[in-house]
């Protein structure tokens, strides 16, 4: 997210900053990020963008970027990466404003070492998560979940509820609610458990079982919203 939602900015130094999290979209996040990406390469040092609908012919992101390459991710625990090192406190009124909200509004969150792409949040004094993106196609990732949930091997442990899952650009966040007085390091060993666990079920090619089917019927009813 960047300074009033804005959809992109290219800083002074030439440096391009993208935004998944806008005000408004398509409906289509790729069109949307390709089309911000483009736009802040030809834009000026220093630009902002506003939204601007991207046009159907818009070139597909994997067409701009290497969708094979690794991703590394930086978790901030503030939104001042926003402004370059050298303009720190030049802000404007409204930027301030962003600012302020934007930190306000965080939820302290740790990316685990133990397995890819799962985060521990607290989202409240009384809640904390654990959101898991799953890189699988859905079809098969269920499957392989309702296999876990019907032999009771869906938990990570004492102190932790599966609660269900939200979808997010193509992907399924699987989530688990967790007891808020453990920190995030105590779930480091019970989510590579439960990877290993994971993987065994998507080697198994037997069908679903009756068990297994309404399991996977259940997860498919509980979908979560974040708000």
């Amino acid at each position: 997210m960047l300074p009033l939602a804005a959809p992109a900015l290219r800083r002074t130094s030439g440096e391009v900053i993208v935004a998944a999290q806008t005000l408004n979209s398509s409906g289509d996040p790729s069109r949307d990020l390709a089309h911000s990406l483009e736009r802040a390469l030809r834009a000026q040092p220093g630009e902002t963008l506003s939204y601007d609908e991207p046009p159907a012919g818009t070139t597909p992101l994997a067409e701009l970027i290497d969708p094979k390459a690794a991703l590394e991710l930086t978790l901030h625990e503030t939104f001042e990466y926003w402004f370059e090192s050298e303009k720190q406190g030049q802000s404007t009124a409204d930027q301030a404003i962003s600012l302020e909200r934007a930190n306000a509004a965080i939820e302290p969150t740790v990316k685990l070492a133990s397995v890819d792409s799962a985060y521990w949040v607290r989202r409240s004094t009384d809640r904390c998560h654990l959101r898991w993106v799953m890189p699988q196609d859905e079809d098969p990732l269920l499957d392989a979940l309702a296999r876990l949930h019907a032999a009771d091997a869906l938990r990570l442990g004492e102190g932790s509820k599966y609660a269900g899952s939200l979808r997010a650009c193509g992907r399924l966040i699987v989530v688990w609610d967790l007891a808020v007085d453990t920190p995030a390091e105590h779930w480091e060993q019970p989510a590579a458990s439960l990877a290993d666990r994971l993987g065994n079920a998507f080697a198994t090619a037997a069908p679903l079982s009756s068990a297994e089917r309404r399991s996977r019927s259940g997860l498919t009813n509980r979908q979560l919203t974040l708000r």
